[in-house]
């Protein structure tokens, strides 16, 4: 996971914010449930990014801890109803679509990462964190509505 963050470090170039605090971290935790080891451990290296990902790398920006919205404050629908409490932790070329998080632990999908369009339902893109950096890094069809 730190090889990918690293690589992903790499990417973004100056545009990775410094890692985030404890107080953050628990701050999120607090707000939106347990943050899975891999969220958590993304954040503690690298607080998000100012700009998104060059294009071959999903054009994603990964929100600083003190960006994150629920699903409910973005995108309120009949559609998300059981996703309003998950964190969006990033977004597509600036607001075009969102990646949510599920934080609630003890469910199946905890740690599960679901693209959000406002269009469609949720779609579950990746089964973890970890997976979903392996998807930006590859620029993954998964990352795309309707794929």
């Amino acid at each position: 996971m730190l090889a990918k963050v690293e690589q992903l470090k790499a990417v973004l170039g100056a545009s990775a914010n410094p890692h985030a605090s404890e107080e953050l971290l628990l701050r999120a935790a607090h707000t939106f449930g347990a943050l899975p080891a891999d969220l958590r451990l993304f954040y503690s290296q690298m607080n998000g990014s100012r700009d998104m990902t060059p294009l071959e790398h999903g054009a994603i920006r990964f929100w600083p801890i003190q960006e994150w919205k629920s699903v409910e404050q973005e995108r309120a629908s009949p559609l998300y109803a059981g996703f309003s409490t998950m964190p969006i932790v990033a977004d597509h070329m600036t607001d075009c679509w969102w990646y949510a998080v599920d934080c609630s632990a003890g469910s199946q999908s905890f740690g599960a990462v679901y693209l959000i369009d406002g269009a469609r339902p949720a779609a579950r893109i990746a089964s973890t964190f970890e997976f979903f950096l392996d998807c930006v890094l590859t620029d993954s069809r998964s990352l795309y509505p309707g794929s």
